[in-house]
């Protein structure tokens, strides 16, 4: 059973839409309503999506986001639908006047993808790890067509490959502010990336890459072994404060370092 649950608890990490790290705080973000912006730490705002498991009133709003304000430009993390991505550029302009200039794809699904064109539109360049990057090549053309069958906004927009791919790090600093983009392992695919910012008050804002939606969802795909689980296990070994996870909740897992909402 400990098994299980440390299973459960570090492949839960792994299947959240976003994970904050704050000095002192625990569920600072519980309480966001859909679309809200907040801004969680100096220079870094997150904005809630709508969703739902229970309720299908509520609209998809695609994948949660954050950006981060550097010196001289802007990272967002995720591109999701293109008419979302939309959305949240003008939440991002309300912030701040600096250019997008990065913007990390967590996975080649939709949700987190599919705004690629509408993001390089106004300027930025599209980063994801390398088998990210491969299945939006090999995969994406097919997923894209059938998810234009449903969707206007993709119908009438266009799939934008990445242009930035990397293996297990890519890092932005500027001395302001440091955002690494981080590849764990396979996950919720097998390109999924973390964003981590290691300066938020001596301590970690990260956005794990997949959209998983409970914490047992992933478990008996990975052995006890396997890099996913051994990297995820060091990199919150670094962790120096609590941590509280966002996303739709469906299951709660908590230990002393986390409380996961999945």
């Amino acid at each position: 059973m400990k098994l299980i649950a440390r299973l459960g608890l570090y492949l839960g990490i792994l299947a959240l839409f976003f994970v904050v790290a704050v000095a002192g705080q625990q569920g600072p973000l519980k309480d966001m309503k859909f679309n809200e912006v907040k801004e969680i730490a100096p220079g870094v705002f997150f904005r809630y999506s709508s969703i739902s498991a229970t309720d299908l009133t509520v609209p998809f709003g695609g994948s949660n986001h954050a950006w981060v304000i550097f010196k001289d430009y802007v990272v967002v993390i995720d591109a999701n639908f293109p008419k979302e991505a939309g959305d949240v550029i003008a939440a991002i302009k309300k912030t701040t006047d600096k250019p997008i200039r990065y913007v990390l794809d967590t996975h080649h699904h939709g949700d987190h993808a599919y705004g690629n064109a509408v993001w390089a539109k106004e300027g930025a360049k599209i980063v994801g790890h390398r088998a990210c990057s491969r299945l939006l090549q090999t995969s994406g053309p097919k997923q894209w067509d059938d998810a234009a069958k449903g969707r206007k906004d993709v119908a009438e927009s266009s799939l934008k490959q990445v242009d930035i791919s990397f293996d297990d790090k890519y890092v932005l600093d500027d001395g302001t502010q440091r955002v690494e983009f981080l590849f764990l392992g396979h996950a919720h695919t097998p390109g999924d990336s973390v964003a981590y910012l290691p300066r938020t008050r001596s301590s970690a804002l990260a956005m794990p890459a997949s959209t998983g939606r409970s914490t047992s969802w992933a478990t008996p795909t990975l052995p006890p072994g396997s890099r996913s689980l051994r990297s995820c296990k060091a990199w919150m070994s670094t962790w120096s404060s609590p941590a509280t996870a966002l996303s739709p909740t469906r299951s709660c897992s908590t230990n002393r370092n986390a409380t996961l909402l999945t």
